[in-house]
């Protein structure tokens, strides 16, 4: 088996993903391009934003028709205030018509992976000191609510900006930093296990299922 990851962020997606990997499918042995892949191998690149990582789908399924030596070509994307159902198509798109001789599976973060790690529920003080984290829970509380429903209180943020925001406020309540840069503990195996717990329980973070439901078959097939 043979993944190529393609993301659409340059720094906190490259991150978190690989960590998550190393939990769930440590045996993959990271590769810098595709001529090095051999058996086992990870290719995670990053696409650089959107509308970007459409090139740079277009160039890696040639790449994968030339070297015909992945298995399987996993595209991650934020929805933010997309249709995923559009962001899709866009995918299959960028693709072309041709196979490419692996199974091609498209990840729509609904809205953006902030979105996704705010569904952590333990990660969440129930009884903050911070005034941020306050406010952001009175206005959305994403221990009980679906953080994929959540809205920014105004028109001053996108909500990707608000995932964002908030999500910082969590870490801060806990004496820890999140940032782009350096997501910190959300990249370990542990984090990653509590967002299944979430999707399991509940139901929210449904789009972080098509991730978990990948890494779940990858891991049962090369047990």
């Amino acid at each position: 088996m043979n993944l190529y990851l393609l993301v659409e962020g340059r720094r906190t997606e490259p991150a978190v993903y690989r960590g998550w990997l190393r939990h769930r499918l440590p045996w993959l042995q990271e590769v810098g391009s595709i001529d090095q892949v051999t058996a086992n191998n990870l290719l995670l690149l990053s696409g650089y934003g959107y509308p970007s990582i459409l090139d740079h789908i277009a160039a890696a399924a040639a790449d994968i028709r030339r070297y015909r030596c992945i298995s399987h070509f996993v595209v991650s994307l934020d929805s933010d205030d997309h249709d995923p159902m559009a962001l899709r198509d866009e995918v299959q798109a960028a693709v072309g018509v041709d196979a490419i001789g692996a199974e091609l599976v498209v990840i729509v973060q609904v809205c953006c992976i902030e979105t996704w790690l705010l569904g952590n529920r333990r990660m969440v003080a129930a009884n903050p000191q911070s005034a941020d984290l306050r406010r952001a829970l009175q206005h959305y509380d994403v221990r009980k609510r679906d953080p994929e429903q959540m809205e920014a209180p105004d028109a001053t943020q996108t909500r990707s900006q608000y995932h964002l925001q908030y999500l910082r406020s969590v870490f801060q309540a806990r004496g820890t930093v999140y940032s782009k840069q350096k997501p910190g503990q959300a990249a370990s195996g542990s984090y990653y296990d509590r967002l299944v717990e979430r999707l399991h329980d509940t139901g929210h973070i449904g789009s972080f299922g098509t991730l978990d439901d990948l890494l779940t078959r990858l891991q049962d097939d090369g047990s």
